[in-house]
Parts: structure tokens; sequence; C-alpha cells
């Protein structure tokens, strides 16, 4: 059975992606080891949920609905390094 990575995301306005390209653009560098995203896939990661074997099953058994919503995000930073959850405490 084919797994496939998953997570639960929220598309952002075309606007917020153009400025997160452009921010994106400004702090990348070749060879920093970081995999960037395509710029047509930017998007909010809420959850990731692992490699899942039956993605349509899993989302039919968690299936939930919500009103459509507007998020105002107010300013972002660049990303900076988290250590692993093991590590937090």
């Amino acid at each position: 059975m084919q797994h496939i990575r998953t997570f639960l995301a929220i598309p952002l306005s075309i606007d917020l992606c153009r400025a997160m390209s452009r921010l994106i653009e400004e702090i990348q560098s070749s060879g920093d080891g970081i995999k960037w995203i395509p710029k047509d896939n930017i998007h909010l990661t809420l959850k990731f949920l692992g490699d899942v074997d039956n993605v349509l099953k899993f989302a039919k058994s968690r299936q939930i609905a919500l009103p459509p919503s507007n998020l105002l995000i107010s300013s972002f930073m660049a990303p900076v390094a988290c250590p692993p959850a093991s590590e937090r405490g």
C-alpha cells in the first residue's frame, strides 16, 4: 500500500502568497540545506499527520465542516531554528 505524506493546511490569499514568495527569495540561499516549497504551493500547515496508508478513508473518518472564515496576518518573521519536540521538554 502506498504511504502519502499528509497534513492539514489552509491555502493563503494570492497577495499573501506573493509577499511570502518575495520573503523566500530574500532569505533563501544556495546550499542552505532547506527544501523550499514551490511558490505555487505556499500554504499554512496546521498539523502534519505523517504518512497515511489510505488518505480517502482517513479523510472521511475525520470530516469536519467549518464555515468560510478570514484569517488576518498582521506580520510575520523569518523562520528561526527550532529544536525537535523531543528536545524541548
